[in-house]
């Protein structure tokens, strides 16, 4: 990504997959405190 962004090419994959591997790696270390039982909190 970094290489990308000096050269001006988008990498856009590669920024969705290095984001996706942080967010399984936070929930996996416990900074989620999601199980599952509470009330979705979207707008009605």
């Amino acid at each position: 990504m970094r290489m990308g962004k000096e050269l001006g090419i988008p990498t856009p994959y590669n920024e969705y997959t290095y984001h996706m591997i942080k967010a399984m790696e936070e929930k996996n270390d416990g900074l989620f405190d999601y199980d599952g039982t509470e009330e979705p909190t979207w707008a009605k």
